[in-house]
């Protein structure tokens, strides 16, 4: 029996605030996914179209432009789970959700459930259940190969589904229509979750889930819906062959619950008028799908099919669930900062001042040279979702020459703190320097007041190239080995914000890209630059769109302008050296960025480009930037000799007061 919602977990879910995280959480799925659909317009303008909408039901669903959350869906209605869970859940479906309306094709959706009717007598009211549930297989997988935090969401929501299934697995033998229906359905949702059949005391049943198998493993790589409409034919004809009455035996509850509602009617359905023409949906003239693979011999050896025991398979996933509720409590997402973020139960000053940071950003647009006058601004807004033990490995593998270029600069620092201090002859008297003026007629008697923060203190924004050119390699030549652009400009920010922050460095970072729109993600902010988990999102740095180079190193300098503190200020581009967009490129983009940069000293503010890659690969780079730097994977682990020298320089300027 399915528990529903207390007061409290309903409370959490309906909560202003929860909507705003979940809405929060539906807008980064589409910046993230922009780039799939970069260059179809009719995709972008769908996603862009896309809204969260919340009810009192019991069912979440698409219908291919709004995502509907039910607040009485099954996944929300565990009394014993904690905030943090029900949260992960939620975003698992709308994550899920999101899928569906990017990979999904409505019109197959809807040409096979308006002709199932007609294709099949005895299992049509089953037809929407299993095109949905492999459609899902499908979907989920597809949307989680390269991000892994979604198929962890997608496990949290499935999972107590999964448990509740397992946990009324009867050892009694199927014998009834209904108990036969209930055994083969939840099996067949349990095969496509865990990749592995379970089996009942009923070999009529066993044989059917034997020859389902290998059609579930199918679904979840199949290339689009209509191979998934190929499959499902294939499962409703295996289906047929039982002998029993399907209209007489509804769905399990779950079963119900992890159909969904997607709108049968999506798309354009038949011009026929829903009636079947011709063979039917699979074009066999007998209105039937001839499949090669009939039900297998009862007879055969079950046993070589490597298969589990219900108890085993709840233990087993049981022990996946904890390890990653576990992953949860180490990301820091418990209960306490969950519900102090949404109840208020946080330093409302840090957060209101990292929000008017990032609205500020805004702002810098209305101010851009002509060649930049069409071009529209947005902020990605991001969920924090990166675990810290993966950034926490790549900072350790950093650490040398971290620990190099901090020594390096603080005893640059240090050096010139002394030289203030010993030529000093004016100022607030050192009165632990009288001994040496009485004894030895020293008279280095005085000093300065904050002289290190005064005279040895810099601003820095760095500025990392996005844009999807950055996927292509880097060769490491000690090594032979090559690694992806945006992997070197991970390790380089990484590197330089760990350097910054230990050297007490006020800086900023953000990502950029373009497509039909200027994407800015900002990473790093300056106000909370120190804080122990700031470069999280440095791992978010990947290969996007197009880039268009001047408008954001404009608007990241006049940012840096904006929020510095110091007259020492500089911004660091990192960059893989072509600007390339819509009507921007060559010669008059490469003007830009010079005169973007002459713009930019007239602020005080040095300028510094970095070119991921061999200096043999870009022979431009050194026009663009007057201070241009090249690196690659290699290089990396001796860059604070260069980086140490444009720092020296910097503070070389400095005048003494003698």
């Amino acid at each position: 029996m399915l528990t529903f919602a207390t007061a409290s977990t309903k409370k959490f879910i309906e909560k202003p605030r929860t909507k705003m995280i979940l809405d929060s959480f539906t807008k980064s799925l589409i910046f993230d996914f922009e780039e799939y659909a970069y260059q179809n317009t009719l995709l972008i303008q769908k996603l862009r179209k896309v809204n969260l909408l919340f009810n009192s039901g019991d069912s979440c669903y698409t219908n291919h432009h709004s995502i509907v959350l039910g607040t009485e869906f099954t996944s929300f209605n565990n009394v014993d789970d904690k905030p943090a869970i029900i949260l992960k859940r939620a975003q698992g479906i709308v994550a899920h959700e999101f899928a569906h309306i990017l990979y999904t094709d409505a019109k197959e959706w809807a040409l096979f459930l308006d002709k199932a009717p007609h294709t099949y007598k005895k299992t049509s009211n089953l037809a929407k259940f299993v095109l949905n549930i492999l459609e899902d297989y499908r979907i989920e997988n597809r949307f989680s190969n390269d991000h892994k935090y979604y198929k962890k969401l997608f496990f949290m929501t499935r999972y107590h589904i999964i448990k509740n299934l397992l946990s009324k697995w009867d050892e009694t033998v199927p014998s009834t229509d209904k108990e036969v229906a209930d055994a083969v359905v939840n099996s067949f949702l349990i095969m496509g979750f865990t990749k592995k059949p379970i089996f009942s005391k009923n070999n009529k049943v066993n044989a059917m889930i034997l020859s389902l198998y290998p059609l579930v493993l199918r679904a979840e790589n199949a290339s689009d819906t209509k191979e998934i409409v190929d499959i499902s034919h294939k499962v409703l004809t295996l289906l047929e062959k039982l002998d029993i009455d399907w209209e007489s035996n509804p769905l399990t509850e779950e079963a119900k619950a992890l159909t969904g509602k997607m709108n049968s009617r999506i798309g354009s359905p038949s011009k026929s008028g829903g009636k079947a023409s011709g063979g039917g949906l699979g074009g066999s003239s007998s209105g039937a799908v001839e499949i090669s693979d009939d039900i297998q011999d009862i007879t055969k050896n079950i046993e070589d099919v490597d298969s589990v025991e219900a108890e085993d398979l709840l233990e087993e996933l049981q022990e996946e669930l904890d390890a990653e509720l576990e992953e949860i409590e180490q990301q820091g997402i418990n209960e306490s900062l969950i519900s102090g973020f949404l109840y208020g139960e946080k330093d409302e000053s840090k957060k209101e001042a990292e929000f008017k940071e990032i609205k500020d950003i805004t702002s810098l647009a209305d101010v851009v040279p002509a060649i930049h006058k069409n071009c529209k601004l947005k902020i990605r807004e991001r969920m924090q979702r990166f675990h810290p033990d993966d950034y926490e490995e790549l900072r350790q593998n950093l650490q040398l020459p971290i620990s190099k270029l901090v020594n390096k600069i603080s005893e640059l620092k240090q050096n010139k703190i002394d030289d203030y201090e010993y030529f000093l002859r004016g100022g607030s008297l050192d009165t632990n320097a009288l001994t040496r003026f009485v004894s030895f007629n020293n008279f280095d008697i005085f000093k300065q007041d904050n002289v290190e923060e005064e005279n040895m203190a810099m601003d820095v924004m760095i500025l990392v190239d996005c844009s999807g050119s950055n996927g292509s390699t880097v060769l490491n030549k000690a090594t032979e080995q090559s690694l992806p652009r945006y992997q070197v400009n991970q390790m380089m920010t990484i590197y330089l914000h760990e350097a910054l922050k230990s050297l007490g460095f006020k800086h900023s970072v953000w990502g950029f890209d373009s497509s039909s729109v200027e994407a800015i993600s900002p990473m790093v902010n300056f106000t909370n630059c120190f804080d122990a988990d700031s470069g999280l999102n440095l791992l978010d740095i990947g290969a996007r769109a197009a880039n268009r180079d001047g408008y954001h190193i404009r608007l990241a300098g006049n940012h840096l302008n904006d929020h510095s503190t110091n007259n020492k200020k500089l911004l660091i581009v990192i960059s893989d050296g072509q600007p390339a967009s819509n009507g921007y490129g060559g010669a008059p983009a490469m003007k830009d960025i010079v005169e973007t940069q002459e713009d930019l000293k007239k602020l005080g503010i040095v300028t510094a480009g970095i070119f991921t890659g061999h200096e043999t690969e870009n022979k431009y780079f050194s026009d663009m930037y007057e201070k241009a730097f090249f690196l690659n994977n290699e290089s990396i682990f001796d860059f604070e000799k260069t980086f140490f020298e444009l720092i020296s320089k910097e503070f070389e300027e400095d005048e003494l007061n003698y």
